[in-house]
This record gives structure tokens, C-alpha cells and sequence, in this order.
């Protein structure tokens, strides 16, 4: 993994897995190794040289740390040409983890030093974020190339036009947020993931980032003066106001609850 070379480091995890000591086998759950399964899942079709240094994904040591490292990453050394993931290493990723939450549900028993699935959930929704987040900055960057590219003889660039696809690409980005922030509501209806610190964290996190979506929608097409019918002005401010409202109140829990939050979003807390 170190090296880079993910298939190797995806066969040999293999054979660690099929390994029985005393006819037992690898619990995953062991030590943050479940976490090692997810990111071979990610990189299974990466080969990425020496010289690059990994790129940070949410893993097995982000759940319960500061959330909003835990939704970015680091680039590359030498930035590649083509995206270090793909759309099947990360549905394939949350497959995983959809698979080890059935696999080890929370059980009212269960102690609190237990690995389950409340465990498992802030790492799933931590993926899927990230999910949507890479496959925005791909269509923006897509959308930067086909610029950079054009011929200087062709006609001017349309500004308009322009601005036209990054809305419909921060569109797109709203919808699968907001489906995102929907399983997360219904998941923390009931405890006792209703009073998770990595889920509340990251449920304040998830508000703020579909306002600021939002926000910026309204702004672009405002200043176009070129209203669809997809974007309503009132609306989107209405509801922006509503996921901000949310997410403080998500964020104060978290706060209260003992939350070491970072002090952008403390002073959020502050000013609302």
C-alpha cells in the first residue's frame, strides 16, 4: 500500500483474510482493520507511480476525529492526469461498508467498546460524501479542459454558457447531497445513533456544505438574471436558511456533547 501498488496490496489482504489460526479467522474489526478492506476497494484499479504520495481517505482512524479533515483529502505530489478514483471503486467501497453494518449490527447489549455498526456508519457516510465531492471537482475540471482546449479560432468562449454548466454540476452535487442527509436523518431518528459524536459532527457538516451549495446556485443564476425552473430564488434562500438551521443545531449537540469542533465552525456556532 505504501508503494502504491494496490493489487498486490488488495491480494495479499486476500490471503491475510482466508488465513485461520486455531480455526479462527481475521476478525476486521481488529485494530482499524476493516478500514484496510475499503481503501483496496477504492484504489483496486489505481496504479499510481512511487513518486505520488497517497491520497487521504476517510478511513477506519477518521470516525471520531475532526470531521471536516475527515471529508477532504491531500492531492498528489505530481497531480495525475486522470482522477485516482473511480465510480466503481466507490460504490464498491460503500458496498463494503453497507455489508460489515449488516454484518455487525449494534446490539443493545453490545458494550460501548464494541465494533459495529455504529462504528460503521459515520465511515459509510464519510465515503459517500467524499463520493459525490470527487465527482463534482472531475466534471469541473472536465469542464476547465474542454476550455483550455478549445481552439483559438473557434468562437469566443460563452460565459454564460459557462456558468450554466458549473450550476447544473453544483445542482447535481445538492441532489446526491440531499440524499445523503436524508438517510443520515432517518438513521438518527433512533438511538443510539442519535447521540453518535462522529454522526452529529457529521450531520452539521453535511447542513453547512448543502447551504453554502445552495447559496452558491442562487448566486450564479441570479447574477445571470436567467432563472430555470429548477432554481427558484426565494426558495433555494428558504431552504438554505433551513439547512444552516439544521446544521447548527446538529453542531451545538456535538459541541455540548464534548466535540473539539474547528474554530470556523465554532465561530458559525457563535454568529448564529
Amino acid at each position: 500500500m505504501l508503494q502504491g501498488d494496490w493489487q498486490r496490496a488488495a491480494r495479499a489482504w486476500g490471503l491475510l483474510l482466508r488465513t485461520e489460526i486455531a480455526g479462527r479467522g481475521t476478525d476486521v474489526r481488529q485494530n482499524g482493520r476493516w478500514g484496510i478492506g475499503a481503501e483496496l476497494l477504492l484504489r483496486r484499479d489505481q496504479q499510481l507511480p512511487s513518486t505520488h504520495r497517497s491520497t487521504r481517505i476517510p478511513g477506519s482512524r477518521d470516525v471520531g476525529e475532526n470531521v471536516d479533515d475527515a471529508v477532504t483529502y491531500a492531492e498528489p505530489s505530481t497531480k495525475p492526469e486522470e482522477s485516482a478514483f473511480s465510480d466503481k471503486g466507490f460504490r464498491l467501497a460503500k458496498d463494503y461498508y453497507e455489508r460489515l453494518i449488516l454484518q455487525y449490527p449494534h446490539l443493545p447489549r453490545s458494550g460501548h467498546s464494541s465494533v459495529n455498526a455504529v462504528v460503521f456508519y459515520p465511515a459509510l457516510f464519510n465515503i459517500w460524501i467524499f463520493e459525490v465531492q470527487d465527482r463534482s471537482n472531475r466534471a469541473r475540471e472536465n469542464l476547465e479542459t474542454g476550455r483550455e482546449k478549445s481552439p483559438p479560432a473557434s468562437e469566443p468562449w460563452d460565459s454564460s454558457r459557462d456558468n450554466e454548466a458549473q450550476t447544473a454540476i453544483r445542482y447535481q452535487e445538492l441532489q446526491e447531497g440531499l440524499a445523503i442527509a436524508q438517510r443520515m436523518d432517518d438513521l438518527m431518528l433512533s438511538p443510539p445513533y442519535d447521540a453518535s459524536l462522529p454522526l452529529l459532527q457529521l450531520r452539521g457538516m453535511v447542513g453547512l456544505w448543502l447551504a453554502d451549495l445552495r447559496r452558491m446556485i442562487v448566486d450564479a443564476t441570479s447574477s445571470e438574471n436567467n432563472m430555470s425552473d429548477d432554481v427558484n430564488t426565494q426558495q433555494f434562500r428558504d431552504q438554505e436558511a433551513r439547512e444552516k438551521e439544521k446544521a447548527v443545531h446538529f453542531l451545538r449537540k456535538a459541541k455540548n456533547a464534548g466535540a473539539k469542533l474547528p474554530k470556523s465552525i465554532l465561530d458559525t456556532l457563535e454568529g448564529s
